[in-house]
């Protein structure tokens, strides 16, 4: 049975992750800050670690743990996504973001280098907001945008192991931590016209975990809609003609 890790597991895109890989078969170890009730029956079958990604210690024992038996797959879904506006900009707040969002990945992939199997495979779940500029969440969006460039020396650096590193990157996603930044115009925007839902990127990572992805490395699987794709001040321009 191959053994994954996904961080950020107990709620929204790495829950709906954990739970179809599951059923797919995959040995899922889940890792959240937040203590998860393993006993409640939607969780059987799944192995649960607790430690805050931004507490070095914690990964360090989350290594020491994992690099105890083979691992096939790495999935980095934990964020931080709590905004900071330009005026009152948060520095410690940035420090965070940069520690969960980009040490935490980095760290844990390196740590557990010798652990990854050939053919395996890491995802680190981006962001379309790491693709423009921002006026309120700096932290996230910048450390968003870094973690394409971690993505890519990963597949270029575990490539002679045969192990392929990716990054989703989605739109708006309706999970519990996204809703209260989600503009009311986001669906619009949309050319699909709705936000995702969790499954659906889940899906997107677990294509990119599997042999159809076999020689898909060091690249970007956009999840958003087409919402990246249009203009939407053209759009708007469109409807009033």
């Amino acid at each position: 049975m191959k053994r994954i890790l996904i961080t950020g597991a107990a709620n929204g895109i790495g829950k709906a992750t954990a739970l179809k890989a599951r059923d797919l078969g995959y040995a899922v170890v889940g890792l959240d800050k937040l203590a998860v009730d393993n006993t409640q029956p939607e969780y059987k079958g799944i192995e649960w670690l607790q430690a805050d990604l931004a507490n070095s210690a914690d990964i360090d024992r989350v290594i020491a743990e994992l690099s105890r038996q083979p691992l096939f797959a790495m999935v980095h879904n934990a964020a931080d996504i709590v905004g900071s506006t330009w005026e009152e900009f948060d520095f410690e707040q940035w420090q965070k973001a940069v520690a969960v969002n980009l040490t935490a990945p980095l760290r844990l992939s390196h740590g557990l280098r010798q652990t990854m199997v050939s053919g395996g495979s890491i995802i680190t779940v981006s962001s379309q907001g790491g693709r423009h500029a921002t006026y309120a969440n700096i932290p996230y969006a910048l450390t968003k945008w870094a973690q394409i460039n971690l993505t890519q020396s990963l597949a270029a650096n575990f490539g002679p192991q045969k192990v392929r590193a990716n990054a989703v990157v989605p739109g708006w996603v309706n999970t519990e931590s996204a809703k209260p930044f989600i503009p009311a115009v986001a669906a619009e925007m949309t050319p699909l016209g709705r936000n995702a839902e969790p499954e659906e990127v889940a899906d997107a990572i677990l294509y990119l975990m599997s042999d159809q992805a076999s020689f898909v490395n060091g690249t970007q699987l956009v999840v958003d809609g087409g919402y990246d794709a249009v203009d939407y001040s053209i759009q708007q321009l469109t409807k009033n003609e």
